[in-house]
């Protein structure tokens, strides 16, 4: 892959989804326990495209792979981003100002031409309300988020046994429910 060119239809693996193709991905961890398996996954998504990876996990709940990440993409004559912004696993963001942090920088990593990708552990529920927020933030209501996301999960391997995400009712009231401190967002 050449530096910002972008398949907006290759997928690193079955369990990754593109919400908006091109622009920005979500799915489940990226790395692997083992080091070898975490390569060759982290090479899957350089080679998708991705140029940022937003980690929603909490720091000590996965083995990191941002070491690996940087080593294969300087392999491969790439500079990506790493940023976490965690949200403990099954829950939601500790005040609307955090997940308006979290929006922002996604919206400004791809204002800035970087292909994002947003993940959890699974890719099923913390990264669905981030993705869902996502959605309404950018004009939908949030029922309808919760449909797109729908649509977008049934894409996944997964879903044949994870039928839904978000993957509890709190992260899916909080999807319908959205809706944005003024003084938070950053156009």
């Amino acid at each position: 892959m050449v530096f910002g060119r972008v398949n907006p239809y290759k997928l690193p693996n079955p369990n990754a989804y593109w919400v908006k193709p091109g622009k920005l991905m979500a799915g489940e961890y990226p790395g692997h326990q083992r080091s070898e398996k975490a390569r060759a996954r982290l090479r899957e998504y350089l080679e998708a495209g991705v140029t940022f990876f937003l980690d929603l996990t909490v720091p000590g709940e996965l083995r990191s792979y941002e070491r690996f990440l940087f080593e294969e993409s300087q392999a491969m004559g790439l500079t990506p981003f790493y940023q976490r912004l965690p949200i403990p696993d099954g829950s939601v963001p500790r005040s609307p100002e955090y997940m308006v942090q979290i929006l922002n920088v996604i919206d400004h990593a791809i204002a800035d031409r970087h292909v994002v990708y947003v993940h959890c552990w699974g890719g099923i529920g913390r990264t669905g309300l981030v993705v869902g927020c996502f959605l309404v933030r950018h004009g939908m209501k949030g029922e309808q988020a919760l449909r797109e996301l729908s649509r977008f999960w049934q894409s996944v391997e997964k879903s044949a046994i994870f039928p839904e995400s978000p993957e509890t009712q709190q992260q899916r009231d909080y999807i319908l429910n959205w809706r944005e401190p003024l003084k938070g967002r950053r156009g």
